[in-house]
Parts: C-alpha cells; structure tokens; sequence
C-alpha cells in the first residue's frame, strides 16, 4: 500500500482554535524564510539536519502506524508520542528544580511538519515514520491517503496536541526596519487549574530593548504583557521571552535598511582565491556583503535530472537529452551514477522519449526538428534512433541551395542565420555543414556589421563553424566583447526575443577557457532549482558549456573565506554531500571608500560559482519625477485591529501605463481583494498596481489591519513609467505612528 502522509498544523489548515489560544493575523514576512539557512530549510521540509548541527531540545518523535487496512475503504491510523516537549510535558507536567532545569527554548515554528508523499507499507499494511514536532503549541492533524496495489483507497486523520501547562506566545515580525519602535505583544497562558506565577525576562539582540518582572496568571487564565523594542541599525536580531522554570521562546526578525540599495555585483568559479576591488558610495548609511555560494555542475546536473519532461515538444526533448547523456554527464563530473540514479535515468528516459513519438513522426518546423534530433542523438535505443534518422533525413532534404533552413514569413536575416546554426549543429552531417559554412561567408558582411552584430548569433555561427579566419576572428571579438547587455530585435531560432539567459549560455559554449570559466560561473548563479535556466533551448546550451569544462573531482570538504581587506569577515564549510545546495554569507562592509574582498578556499572545488554582492544603502531624494510623474501616499487612522484605507494619488502623462510599488510598514495586514486602480498583486511586502489607460491623474487605494503598535516605516513608494522603469517618481519612507 502506498501511503500519503501530511501533517500540518491546525492553526494552519484553518481548522480549529486550539483552546485558550487566539487566531493571529496571517503572518506576511515570508522573505527571511526564503532566505534561511539550508539547515532551517531542510528541518521546515521535513527533511532531516545536517550532520553538522544539533537538533532543537524541544524534539518529539512521533511513531505514526497505519494499521488494519480495512475491506470496506476504511483505514485505522493509530499513533504514539514516545517522548518530548509537545507530548510528555504537555500530558503529564513538571514540578519545582528539574521542571526548571528542563525547560528548552523554543525557536521552531513551522506550519506544517511533515509531508510525505509516497510511503510504502509492508504486506500487513504497517508503516512507521519517524519525525521531529516543531516547537509549536498548537493542536496538530495526521492525515494520511492510502491506496492498494489493487487500487482500493482510503484515508483516515488523527489530532494530537503540542502544549505546556503555562505557555508564552511571542509573535514578531520577520522584517523591521532602521528607526521601526515597535510594542510587542507577548501572552503568557495558563492551562493549569492553579494559580501560577514566575518571573518574566525578554532580552533582545541585534535590536534594543526588553524588559519584565513578575506576573501572577489565574488557573486557566491569560494575560498580555508589553515590551517595546527599537530597531537601531540593519542585520539581523532576535527577541527571547522566559518565563522562569516554564518556557522559553525565541523569534528572529531581520533589520533592513530605509535607504536606496546600490548593489555593485561580481561572479567567479572557486578556486584558490578570487579577489576583487569595490568602491562603495559615499554617504552610505548602511552597507552590505553578501557572498553567495552556488552549486558546481554537478549538483546542477543532479537536480535537473529530478525535473519531469515538461509538455511541450523541446522541454521533453532537453528531459530526454539529459537522460540519455546523464551517465556520461555524471561520470564526468567526478560522480558515476548508483543503481538509484541509473533507474531514474532510464524512468526519465522512457517518459520524455514517449512525448517526442507523435512529434518525429510529422514533419513539424526544422527549429523543432533539430531539437529532438539533439535530444535522441546520444541513445542507443531503436526507437529512439528510429527518430534521429527521420528528423536527420527531413532537415538534411529541407536545406536550401544557399545553404540556409527556410524560417516562416516575416523574419529576419538574423533569425534566418541563427536558425541555420542552430540546425546544422544538430544534423552534424559533412555536406550540410559546408553549405552552411558557405551561407555564413556569403552573409558575412551582416555578421561582421558593428550595427548589425549581436554576441548570441555571433556564438551560435561559431558554434556552428566557420571556414573563413576573418569571419572566424571577427565573431570571436563580438562574443568575447559582450558587455551583459540583451542586444535589441535579436531572437533564438524559435523567434523568441533573446533573453540575458540566452546569451550567457551560447557564449559559454565558444570562449576560451579563462573566460568561459567566467561565463559558466554566471550561468551557474543565475540557476534555479525546479526552473532550471528557464527555458528548454537555453538550457542545452547551458549544460553543454557547464560540461565543457575541465570540472575533475570535488573534495569531501572544503573551506571557503571572504576577506575585507586582508582581515577574514566570515567562512563556511562546504561539504560535498550537499553538492545541491546554495550557501550565503552575510556581513556588513565598509561604508565609503575602496576596498578589497577576496574569496579564498583552502584549494579548488571545480566549477563551483560564486557570486558577491556589495550593497550601499543612500537617502532617497522625493519630489516631482522625470515627465512630470508625481505620487503622494495618505492613511486614514491607524489603530492596531482596525480596518484602515491607504490612498495613493499619483499623477503621469496621459495615457501612459504605469507601475506603482509601495510597501506598507511591518505588521501591516493587506486585503489583496480590496486593491482598487489598476491591476494589483499583493506579496508578503508588496502592493503593485499596474495601471494602463487613465486620464493623468490614478488614484489607488487599499485597505489593511495594522498588527503592531508603535512608530513603523513605509518602504519607499515608487510610480514608474511601464516603458522605461527608470523614468520614475519617489515617495522616501515614511515613519506611520499605530496606536
């Protein structure tokens, strides 16, 4: 039986109210969770701790049992508390010197503790999975979905409940910012039918403020005590409260600078040492490191054969390339593939291969057929080479006497030339690759046109071949001069405008060395895990220049230092056991004048990128923009609990679509649905309208439940012109006083 096990929350779920327990506002600070460590990540997904870390204290291990599957589509779930804060102290209590010495802090606070998707039973039905319950005090739900070989399903639920006799809750948001003078909250519950009394201590770090005394709480009574906090300078910080010998809470909040971000940026591949001179601005009021380990090409490799062929025609085809090149691929980069992957190789072989069938057997557009000639290329499977042959043999006969692939109607010389490079790279056939060799002279004049050029047509006819040293010479110089720019009007072979993504790849498949190394190093950066490269066509060109490179075989460990002028700022460990994931390093730099950073390892970790980000925040300058472009934002009372409308007028030439971004002050709760004035998305930090046609005068409101009392700071608010965002109006932040 194959079971599905998800276990949340039911603050979450939205279920229930725990008793003695108040539904908080929803929680808008989603960014430092984005953000967090991989350890913190790993635990929020159920996932398991890096050997290098403790687990929390406070961790119960839930024996969950799936028993009796049951004829009628019924299944009995039973489960255990076998020990830890949520089950044994919530049941049972502690009294006087050791309840003292026990109590942990608790600083784990996931909605929902475990999602397991595919838990296989044995013969009689039965399966254990062990995990460890966050430090919520909430009531939980088990749900579990089973189904049969036979197909028969069924499902059952069970509750369970994380608590303390006398309980602290501690809210605060993930984000403040510079000059925010917040009132915090905190409630402390008493679940017993006796009297308490403790002494209660918050302490801060990385914000100012704290407080406490004594309290007395009635038996199944709670009461709300009050601490202000000040967040003085950017970085991040945290709040503990504890009541003595009862519980400990501790909640982490991010300070962020109220200025304008200037982030000057570099990339590399690790090696030795990289080091590298940044002027920061003058009159910064904060500044910034942020150095920011990416994957090597191995563990770029292994997560995108964990991606599923995509439907469309060249996304199965990159899914089929990958599989069919993944042993290769993976031996190469120092990592020959185990029983496991081998059998995920051949699953993503067999899926992708059927979505390209019906494609291969009709003549479609020769862009398309080139891709899943690429994709098939490398099996030796006789479907598969069945393909390879057809689309081969129809490309080959579609070639035009000038050596060129004809594209639809409408498109241009480039297209043209860059589709023919595309093409015959992919037949990989002698007399089709002449003539497309003759093509490329015979529009050399196009090519080597200063006007006319572009690096990614320029990569792509290289990567084709050419026979002519000039030409050769002259499209090296337009690859190798490429600034980072998109040049304008110029498309892939599919005729989709060229993205930054699509460059980086074709050039990365014909610099030299040196500067391919930079290249991938960039493409590696720009990577996403479940995105990829963002597109199936860019993506074959990422991985054959990622591969291209001479990776050899990662250490174990390896240590990796970044400097400010000679002194060590921080340091990480990397560990080739976590090859897929992205490390981050943060400390503040020096605000004014030139300095040097330098990233230096205790020896190579091959073809992993780095990337350094130097932000300086400076004043924002307000008034009247560029056009005439003029926004002003106004609120009504602000009263924590209570509705408020936030207005934002905002004036631009007439007819002229604008974007307006404003970012209310933390703790601020936005009614997405109540946005009026334009098309709106409301994020965890962000209200942006979009607004097309208008008079020359845009009024946007919103309405929103302020959380947290006291003197809180607006983002900046910013109207910009749709069609140039730098053409833009600003509104510095404001201090908004709650009460």
């Amino acid at each position: 039986m194959i079971l599905n096990l998800m276990v949340p929350s039911l603050l979450s779920c939205g279920s229930m109210e725990p008793p003695g327990e108040t539904q908080q506002a929803p929680d808008r600070y989603a960014e430092m969770e984005k953000a967090a460590p991989a350890s913190k990540r790993a635990k929020d997904e159920g996932g398991s701790y890096p050997e290098a870390e403790e687990e929390p204290s406070p961790a119960v291990t839930e024996s969950l049992s799936v028993l009796d599957y049951m004829d009628d589509g019924e299944m009995k779930l039973d489960a255990d508390i076998t020990g830890g804060l949520g089950g044994l102290i919530g049941a049972k209590g502690m009294r006087g010197e050791d309840k003292a010495a026990a109590v942990p802090t608790r600083s784990w606070f996931p909605e929902t503790m475990l999602w397991a998707p595919s838990v296989v039973t044995d013969d009689a039905g039965l399966a254990t999975v062990g995990v460890t319950v966050p430090d919520s005090l909430t009531s939980w739900r088990v749900l579990a979905l089973g189904a049969s070989r036979d197909g028969a399903q069924a499902g059952a639920t069970h509750t369970f409940r994380s608590s303390l006799p006398v309980q602290i809750d501690l809210r605060v948001p993930d984000r403040l910012r510079v000059g925010d003078r917040v009132q915090l909250p905190i409630r402390v519950v008493n679940t017993t039918v006796e009297d308490q009394s403790g002494q209660l201590d918050v302490v801060t770090s990385g914000v100012e403020g704290g407080g406490g005394g004594a309290i007395s709480i009635g038996a199944r009574q709670s009461q709300v005590e009050t601490v202000t906090i000040h967040a003085s300078r950017p970085g991040p910080g945290a709040v503990q409260a504890t009541l003595a010998g009862q519980d400990a809470v501790v909640r982490e909040v991010t300070v962020v600078s109220t200025g304008r971000p200037l982030t000057q940026s570099r990339s590399g591949i690790l090696g030795s040492e990289d080091s590298l001179t940044i002027t920061s601005t003058a009159g910064a009021e904060h500044a910034e490191v942020r150095l920011t380990l990416f994957p090597g090409p191995l563990g770029v490799i292994r997560s995108e054969l964990a991606r599923s062929p995509g439907g469309s025609v060249s996304s199965a085809a990159y899914s089929q390339l990958l599989a069919n090149r993944g042993d290769e691929l993976l031996t190469a980069l120092g990592a020959p593939p185990d029983e496991a992957t081998i059998d995920a190789l051949r699953t993503l072989r067999l899926r992708s291969q059927q979505k390209l069938v019906g494609p291969s057997l009709h003549a479609g557009a020769a862009v398309e057929q080139a891709t899943i000639l690429v994709a098939v290329s490398h099996s030796e499977d006789p479907l598969a080479e069945g393909m390879a042959s057809r689309a081969r043999d129809r490309l080959t006969t579609a070639q035009a006497g000038d050596g060129t692939w004809p594209v639809q109607n409408g498109a241009t010389l480039q297209q043209l030339l860059v589709s023919t490079a595309w093409i015959v790279t992919a037949v990989d056939d002698p007399g089709a690759s002449v003539r497309a060799r003759g093509a490329f002279e015979r529009y050399s004049q196009h090519l080597l046109d200063v006007e006319q050029a572009d690096p990614y047509t320029a990569a792509l006819v290289l990567r084709a071949g050419v026979d002519s040293d000039a030409l050769r010479e002259g499209l090296e110089a337009q690859v190798a001069g490429w600034d980072g720019k998109v040049p304008d009007g110029v498309v892939r072979p599919d005729g989709r405008p060229v993205r930054h993504m699509d460059v980086l790849a074709a050039v990365s498949t014909v610099l030299p060395d040196e500067a391919r190394r930079d290249a991938v190093s960039s493409l590696i950066a720009g990577y996403r895990p479940g995105v990829g490269f963002g597109d199936p066509l860019t993506a074959i060109l990422a991985i054959e220049g990622i591969t291209s490179l001479d990776a050899g075989e990662p250490p174990d460990t390896l240590d990796v230092v970044l400097t400010i002028d000679g002194e060590e700022a921080a340091r990480h460990e990397l560990r080739r056991s976590a090859l897929g994931e992205t490390a981050s390093l943060r400390v503040d730099a020096p605000r004014h004048g030139e300095h040097t950073y330098a990233v230096v390892s205790d020896g190579a970790w091959p073809g992993l990128a780095w990337h350094l980000d130097v932000t300086t925040w400076v004043p924002w300058e307000g008034g009247v923009g560029p056009q005439g472009l003029d926004v002003e934002v106004g609120h009504r009372e602000l009263t924590v609990g209570s509705t408020t409308t936030v207005t934002l007028l905002a004036s631009a030439p007439m007819g002229e679509a604008v974007t307006i971004d404003h970012y209310p002050p933390a703790g601020f709760v936005v009614d997405a649905d109540s946005v009026t004035g334009g098309i709106s998305t409301v994020d965890d930090e962000r209200v942006r309208v979009k607004v097309g046609s208008h008079d020359g005068l845009i009024e946007v409101t919103y309405e929103a439940v302020p959380t947290l009392a006291g003197t809180l700071h607006t983002g900046a608010t910013r109207l910009a012109l749709q069609k140039d965002e730098d053409l833009a109006a600003v509104v510095p932040p404001e201090a908004w006083t709650i009460r």
